[in-house]
């Protein structure tokens, strides 16, 4: 059973790597430092953002609570209100291991508009 979680875990991760819209070279690319979450949402790329060609990097850190989420989170580098707001809400989903209760992370999400 646990073997089959795992495959599964690693297969939604997988699928959730990244966002990409039907233009070419347009889409949102997630990374953690410090560690792999079990799961996560990769933000979506807002509409009023793509029509504005809005493009950035947005770096959050945080402390994984004891309910293995991300707490205290705060924007460590801007890519603007859209973005960030954006990138805060995925954030919010996210699910790390046990293990990761109490410890200072980071996750860096890349709005390319083009």
């Amino acid at each position: 059973m646990k073997k089959i979680l795992v495959l599964l875990s690693a297969i939604l991760l997988s699928a959730c790597a990244s966002t990409k819209t039907a233009k070419s070279g347009v889409g949102v690319t997630v990374s953690f430092e410090g560690a792999t979450p079990i799961f996560y949402f990769t933000p979506a790329y807002p509409e009023a953002a793509l029509t504005k060609h809005q493009e950035g990097t947005v770096k959050i850190g945080f402390i994984v609570g004891k309910d293995r989420k991300p707490t205290n989170l705060k924007v460590l580098a801007s890519a603007g209100k859209t973005l960030d707001a954006e990138t805060l809400n995925a954030l919010e989903k996210t699910t790390f291991q046990e293990k990761y209760i109490g410890q200072s992370l980071s996750a860096t999400a890349t709005f390319k508009a083009d």
